[in-house]
């Protein structure tokens, strides 16, 4: 009785801890909106802010928890070129898609495309193992691809709601967060320390970014708002909500984990609603609807056929 207690209670913990770890993304996506739309920030200063801050946090974090391999990454050369492909296809490509699909678009439109970055990891795993993809993957792509259809014309077929340009940076972001999924898993396998992986792919992505784009080049009017905004798209959008996800793998597994990832656009939606006065139709929530249908039922089913 007593065990059975103690596994309900892991089970809420895990539950908990993940759902707040989405709703930090969700809350950061949109405030992706609000920098990119109202106070005129580019893109690429703005990454090579938020990549080098939540880097230099989470490598101090990693330092203090994991001293004695802080450096272990770089001591294997096809390590240093999974977490340098890992920073420039997954974060890189990821963060900047996402920032231009809102800026040219909306966080609601863009959290809904990138949420379809399992049918990429599908579709990459498909191409990159030569196999054809199952029933089930055929049937939820139709799904997905009907949501997607519904929420970007609000049933108005003759025309999309967003732009072109979004659309594309949109699938852009979903693209980019299955990279971002992917190109990890061969350093996690050698159990480095995750945050450790993240924080080192976080200050290659900046290195990057800061090329192109030096954080004291041209920099926008600073501002009150603008300080609190980046601060909190950091804080909440990178650094919290990693360490949430950690602690809920603790309790949970990755299947709950992914099903919770579902909160991520609905949370969205909702603070659009009420600070950007976003304007929805039964329509559109239906597509959002069938969508996260779509990912929930292909999580389900591929757990279930590697268990």
């Amino acid at each position: 009785m007593n065990n059975h207690i103690k596994i309900k209670a892991d089970l809420d913990r895990g539950i908990f801890w993940s759902l707040f770890a989405t709703i930090m993304f969700g809350t950061a996506d949109t405030l992706l909106q609000f920098l990119s739309q109202h106070e005129n920030v580019s893109a690429v200063w703005f990454l090579s802010t938020r990549t080098f801050f939540a880097g230099i946090i989470l490598l101090i974090i990693g330092a203090f928890m994991y001293r004695r391999h802080f450096f272990d990454i770089f001591k294997s050369i096809q390590s240093i070129v999974y977490l340098v492909l890992y920073a420039l296809l997954g974060i890189c490509v990821n963060f900047l898609a996402s920032y231009l699909s809102v800026q040219y678009g909306n966080s609601a439109s863009m959290s809904i495309l990138q949420y379809l970055s399992p049918l990429f990891v599908l579709l990459i795993m498909v191409i990159v193992q030569r196999r054809a993809p199952s029933l089930i993957d055929v049937i939820v792509f139709i799904m997905a691809m009907i949501g997607i259809f519904l929420v970007l014309t609000k049933g108005n077929f003759s025309k999309l709601s967003i732009s072109t340009t979004a659309l594309m940076w949109g699938i852009g972001a979903g693209f980019g967060q299955a990279l971002y999924l992917i190109c990890p898993v061969p350093l996690t396998k050698k159990h480095y320390p995750q945050i450790l992986i993240l924080g080192w792919g976080l200050i290659i992505s900046s290195v990057a970014f800061n090329l192109k784009q030096p954080i004291w080049v041209n920099p926008p009017k600073i501002n009150l708002a603008l300080v609190l905004t980046i601060s909190c798209v950091v804080l909440f959008g990178t650094i919290i909500s990693f360490m949430c996800f950690l602690k809920a793998a603790k309790y949970v597994t990755s299947q709950i984990m992914s099903l919770t990832a579902a909160f991520e656009p609905i949370t969205v939606f909702i603070l659009s609603f009420i600070f950007f006065n976003l304007q929805v139709n039964f329509i559109e929530v239906l597509g959002a609807v069938i969508v996260l249908a779509a990912i929930i039922t292909l999580q389900i089913c591929h757990s279930r056929a590697n268990n």
